[in-house]
């Protein structure tokens, strides 16, 4: 991305706390008035203690009173909104792009880890909110502050103003070579980091596979392998962060310094009065102290630009066309015409010159060996993929669609293995149907011989932990295929429904399934010619 672009997605992501992030700098330039006016009145109740000067000395006070109250409460109110917006924005940003990604198409995102993708919308997206929340409103503030405090330092001594001036370390702070450097150490860091995040994912969803080939220990030497390289990264960003921020600094100290010394020197001379001098002080920092924060925001920009590019591969990601849903009649048939089909990066055809005609109310067994595209079809007839030829035809009495995304609300698709999601088993059926009734529950799980959920202690309130811990694979598999008989659709897809059931369960649930599901099309992907003689139809691959 360049600079441009990086500043519009910024500006994008901001919309809807603009007006917010406005106040919160609003209340800054305030916080920053108030702490010149306080030193502007203590210069004075200083003079007019020691007798250099006379004035109401008790409205002096009060007023110094005043202001250290004002600048808590405007901290405090600075803070809070601070951090409301930062919460707001990262959970905007977060939702935005969890629904961008969820509306792609199957092959928009394989090629991106989850557990690199969950690390870009939690670090990431969090990188980018404090950003706009904390970070460019108080770089607004702080450059209002330093510019106030020099334009007040001018007034009082022009000559230390100008010495102040000469010591500020801007040309460090932007040095070309210093962003690039620190950007590419920080966008080494975090794709270590991702690899981190992918790395305990997948061997914690694993772990009952690597402990049973006793592996943890060389699962954990590679974590440790992974944690070394970010820690080395880190270390070589922080050693470059130090020396640039001890420079920094250094400018700061030789400001205060010079600042002091002059102060003394003028008030030997009797040019100056005790409370100009602690004005210089007090102006010297809040001149030089912006410039470290500066430098401080400025590392912040060029943290927040990896961040940005991370975040904005997502929402580059392909999105399928939404569009009106078109809804066939009950029990549609769907036809294959001539169809093609292959992976991207892969010239291999999966499907090949495929035509076959699903007629309505069928129910047809899709037979074929491991890797011919048997799962490949199904997500071909649920548009989750699309062909590079041919067409796939929904249809009823009165029309016909070409299969796309707007015509998934015909397919009820039940894919193969455990696919419950955490929570309760209830909550898992209801994805199926939001408003279903006890009723409308307790039938699809006897029509898909899942009623032994009613023998569980706690029942449909039973907890599906992750990957459906807690029940077998053919408990899991028929809970999913009542899931999906709960959903409208007239065509039931149905992927290896049987391969984890033992004989008397397949039987129960085919039996049950030939007799009661009779306003659907039903496809089924197996293996088992038992399985297979329960249909009509079969289709070899």
């Amino acid at each position: 991305m360049q600079i441009k672009e990086y500043i519009l997605w910024l500006w994008k992501t901001t919309k809807g706390v603009r007006a917010t992030m406005a106040c919160n700098t609003i209340f800054g330039i305030l916080h920053v008035g108030t702490s010149i006016f306080f030193i502007w009145t203590s210069k004075h109740l200083i003079d007019i203690a020691t007798g250099k000067s006379e004035g109401p000395f008790v409205l002096f006070v009060c007023i110094i009173v005043v202001c250290v109250v004002l600048q808590q409460l405007l901290s405090a109110v600075i803070k809070r909104q601070e951090s409301l917006t930062e919460t707001k924005l990262a959970n905007r940003l977060r939702h935005s792009l969890f629904i961008h990604i969820m509306k792609g198409p199957l092959t928009s995102s394989e090629n991106i880890h989850t557990g690199d993708i969950i690390n870009r919308l939690e670090k990431d997206v969090n990188i980018v909110a404090n950003l706009l929340s904390h970070v460019i409103p108080s770089g607004c503030v702080t450059s209002i502050r330093m510019f106030a405090a020099f334009i007040f330092l001018l007034s009082l001594d022009i000559r230390l103003a100008g010495i102040i001036l000469l010591i500020m370390p801007v040309t460090l702070l932007s040095s070309k070579r210093h962003i690039h450097k620190m950007r590419k150490l920080t966008e080494n860091i975090r794709i270590t980091d991702s690899h981190i995040q992918i790395y305990l994912q997948d061997n914690l969803q694993h772990r009952t596979l690597i402990s049973a080939l006793s592996a943890t220990n060389l699962a954990s030497q590679r974590l440790f392998s992974l944690q070394n390289i970010l820690y080395r990264q880190i270390k070589c960003r922080t050693d470059f962060y130090i020396f640039s921020r001890t420079m920094v600094q250094s400018g700061f100290a030789a400001g205060h310094t010079t600042a002091f010394l002059w102060g003394v020197f003028c008030l030997w001379q009797g040019t100056v009065t005790f409370g100009t001098v602690t004005a210089f002080i007090q102006l010297a920092n809040q001149v030089q102290q912006p410039i470290v924060k500066l430098g401080n925001h400025i590392m912040a920009f060029i943290h927040t630009f990896t961040s940005v590019e991370r975040l904005n591969g997502l929402a580059t990601l392909k999105t399928e066309k939404q569009d009106t849903p078109i809804k066939l009649g009950n029990m549609p048939g769907i036809r294959l015409e001539n169809v093609y089909f292959s992976y991207p990066n892969d010239d291999r055809n999966i499907i090949e010159n495929f035509s076959h005609n699903f007629i309505p109310g069928s129910l047809t067994a899709i037979l074929g060996k491991s890797g011919t595209g048997k799962s490949t079809l199904l997500h071909l007839l649920a548009a989750l993929l699309i062909p590079q030829k041919g067409n796939i035809i929904l249809y009823d009495r009165k029309q016909e669609a070409v299969a796309s995304p707007q015509t998934r609300c015909n397919i009820v698709y039940v894919p193969q293995g455990n696919t419950l999601l955490n929570g309760t088993i209830r909550d898992n059926l209801l994805l199926g149907k939001p408003d279903a009734s006890d009723e409308e529950l307790h039938d699809a799980l006897i029509v898909s011989a899942a009623d032994f959920v009613y023998e569980l202690p706690q029942g449909l309130n039973t907890p599906c932990r992750e990957l459906g811990t807690g029940l077998s694979e053919g408990q899991a598999q028929r809970i999913a295929i009542a899931r999906g008989l709960l959903h409208t659709g007239g065509i039931l897809l149905l992927d290896e429904p049987t391969a984890s059931l033992d004989k008397d369960t397949e039987r129960i649930l085919l039996d049950r399934l030939t007799e009661s599901v009779l306003d659907k099309t039903i496809i089924i992907v197996t293996h088992k010619q038992s399985t297979a003689q329960f249909c009509t139809h079969i289709v070899n691959i």
